[in-house]
């Protein structure tokens, strides 16, 4: 099977789909709006997986001409390698882009994976006229729509009510994201601190960094040598936020920001944490959510509607009403407090990512999808 994969941005979901896909041996080539081969951070490409760079180049979703232009030149470029590469299936990652184009160059079978942010209403896919008419052309040219939620689903079917779905989530890859004791070398980093919480989410307003913070502020109370460890890049006005806040509250000595992480330093975060907490005030189906699982780690998560399919309160995870920091703050209190609920929820999202969120398993469930719609 010939595999033609386009994604808007380097997504992990994304680049660890085209690498399990080659190694069960379909040929693929791959367009990505950013180059793949420069990515530092993310698992690479196999190397002898075809990739264009025909697509590479920034994108101004907000400057009206430039837009226009470029969406109509990037549908005559990939057209073009269609044409020469004669692909069987054609499956875009991310409705915004990869999708779009995907759409207009009218080629079948077209298969869509929805991420989130691209495609639900609740996190902007519709915030003016022109995103409003392109996600509901990319939803109806699309042959299958691969959805991450319950949410998604419905939202999907609001426009084409007889879409084909099935559930395809970004997991965690069982080989990278595995039960272990952290090194040697991380131990003794933390060694001082007891009640690691980390919040692998990136620094952005979505993700309520500030009022993870707060929470924690009101925990380090009770526990001094509690740390909060945060993820993602602190170049951001909202990073220099977070930042503020921290030094006001004095928790400077008790917060680590991890920067831009490799995979092995990303490993290192979760393995070393005793609770991992996900926070956002609207979410799709966060890969984060099944790495901590992988590693055994109980989630504090906030109310969101997508990640009920996957989690309930007090079974798998602890959920928090949203945008109430002080109520997050008596989840982090109970976790730190109750070791056996701490680890019942452990046990519990270790089964629930073997059933649900191990990406091995939903890439043989998306194989099945491609060879079930090729046999028409």
């Amino acid at each position: 099977m010939k595999i033609v994969l386009i994604s808007g941005e380097q997504y992990p979901f994304f680049i660890e789909t085209a690498n399990i896909l080659h190694k069960k041996g379909y040929e693929l080539h791959v367009f990505c709006f950013r180059d793949l081969r420069q990515s530092n951070h993310f698992t690479k490409l196999n190397n002898d997986i075809t990739f264009y760079r025909d697509l590479v180049s920034k994108i101004d979703i907000d400057n009206n001409i430039s837009f226009k232009l470029k969406i109509f030149y990037y549908v005559i470029k990939l057209k073009k390698r269609l044409t020469e590469i004669k692909p069987d299936i054609l499956h875009a990652f991310n409705l915004k882009w990869g999708g779009w184009i995907s759409a207009m160059s009218g080629y079948h079978p077209f298969i869509l994976s929805g991420l989130g942010s691209d495609i639900l209403k609740e996190q902007n896919a519709e915030k003016n006229y022109v995103l409003k008419k392109l996600r509901s052309f990319t939803i109806n040219k699309a042959d299958f729509i691969t959805v991450i939620s319950k949410q998604m689903e419905k939202q999907i079917k609001e426009i084409k009510k007889e879409q084909n779905t099935i559930f395809f989530a970004p997991g965690a890859n069982s080989e990278k994201f595995s039960i272990g004791k952290p090194k040697k070398e991380t131990v003794k980093k933390f060694i001082k601190f007891k009640n690691i919480i980390f919040s692998p989410r990136a620094l952005k307003p979505l993700y309520q960094t500030i009022e993870i913070v707060k929470a924690f502020a009101i925990l380090q109370i009770k526990y001094p040598t509690a740390l909060l460890i945060i993820g993602g890049n602190t170049k951001s006005n909202y990073a220099r936020k977070v930042k503020k806040i921290i030094e006001e509250k004095g928790l400077k000595d008790n917060t680590f920001f991890t920067e831009r992480a490799t995979h092995e330093e990303w490993l290192e975060y979760y393995r070393v944490s005793d609770i991992v907490v996900s926070y956002p005030f609207n979410d799709g189906m966060p890969a984060t959510i099944f790495e901590a699982m992988a590693i055994k780690k109980p989630l504090i998560l906030s109310d969101v509607p997508s990640i009920k399919q996957i989690v309930s309160h007090g079974e798998n995870a602890h959920i928090c009403y949203l945008n109430n920091y002080k109520i997050l703050a008596d989840g982090f209190n109970k976790l730190c407090n109750d070791k056996d609920y701490r680890d019942h929820l452990a046990k519990e999202a270790f089964k629930t990512f073997n059933e649900k969120g191990n990406s091995l398993k939903l890439i043989d469930n998306l194989e099945n999808a491609y060879k079930n719609l090729l046999k028409g």
